[in-house]
């Protein structure tokens, strides 16, 4: 199976190739780039800052007295 070029967003990303042919530049981890972007983010692209999801922790003595003065 050959490898299919790169989508735009694609652009940028560390694991961009060319061959050592002539051709359009293709990804080094995907067959078919396009098919990772369909959902959202690619997992593997570098060029994308992922940050992550914080979670606030609540004192649950401090959220039952919040409730009993509302």
């Amino acid at each position: 199976m050959e490898r299919e070029p790169i989508i735009n967003e694609c652009i940028d990303c560390g694991h961009m190739m060319t061959g050592p042919e002539p051709g359009p530049t293709t990804c080094s981890v995907y067959l078919i780039p396009s098919s990772k972007w369909r959902i959202g983010n690619c997992p593997m692209a570098t060029h994308i800052k992922k940050e992550p999801i914080r979670v606030a922790k609540l004192n649950p003595m401090k959220a039952s007295k919040r409730n009993i003065k509302t």
